[in-house]
């Protein structure tokens, strides 16, 4: 990967904000595909459901 950024002439600056970006895209993926677990989890553990036992 790195030889053909360095035969296209891409800068390194512009390499690495694509690389935060990215980042911070997958971050943000994994999140929002741990919501309905985190929704489950408040639901069950809130302080305002009577039903908990934990």
């Amino acid at each position: 990967m790195a030889d053909k950024i360095a035969k296209q002439g891409i800068r390194a600056d512009k390499v690495l904000e694509t690389i935060r970006i990215v980042r911070f895209a997958m971050a943000t993926k994994i999140i929002g595909d741990a919501e309905p677990v985190f929704v489950a989890f408040m639901a069950k553990y809130s302080p305002d459901n009577s039903s908990t036992s934990a």
